[in-house]
């Protein structure tokens, strides 16, 4: 390989190594905040009645997680035109997949797809500040699914502003 070869190759490695902590650690303080702010707006125009935001965001996590994910995955690609910003999401859902295939089923879940339902889900409405209290289920899914949904979200807003980049070249329209 060639100077430039490796300038390019460890490039593409510090961003696909700055894409998983900004997944890892940003986007779910970002998440946190986008909730903070749409329950206010729900309240505020009597929509929404849930007075602890904590609760408000566990259960609706996927939303707000894949939706600051794709936001921050189309600006991302925007500004660094990486491809590596797309495999983000890889060894997030590695982590998750081994922890799927590992859960054991217990005695109140004694079927094969325990893994899936306890990793899996929109969200966990049984976690409150209020009651400093917050399940098993949920703590693994604040652990393990929510940043492969974030990490999702981030690759596949990437993917989408890659595709509109395509169009806009080939002097197709982006709609």
């Amino acid at each position: 390989m060639s100077e430039s070869r490796w300038f390019r190759a460890g490039k593409q490695l510090l961003i696909y190594l700055a894409c998983i902590a900004i997944t890892k650690y940003l986007i779910g303080f970002s998440a946190m905040a986008v909730s903070r702010y749409t329950n206010g707006l729900l309240r505020l125009l009597g929509y929404g009645s849930v007075s602890d935001v904590f609760s408000f965001y566990a259960g609706n996590w996927l939303v707000f997680n894949a939706a600051v994910g794709l936001l921050a995955g189309f600006l991302l690609y925007a500004k660094c035109n990486s491809v590596a910003i797309l495999f983000t999401w890889v060894p997030f859902g590695a982590i998750l997949t081994w922890n799927i295939l590992n859960y054991h089923a217990s005695i109140l879940v004694p079927d094969a797809m325990a893994g899936f339902h306890h990793f899996l889900s929109l969200g966990c409405k049984e976690a409150s500040y209020d009651q400093v209290y917050i399940s098993a289920r949920c703590a693994d899914q604040f652990r393990y699914s929510l940043p492969f949904y974030a990490a999702a979200g981030l690759s596949i807003g990437a993917l989408l502003r890659r595709l509109m980049g395509q169009r806009i070249a080939a002097g197709l329209t982006v709609y």
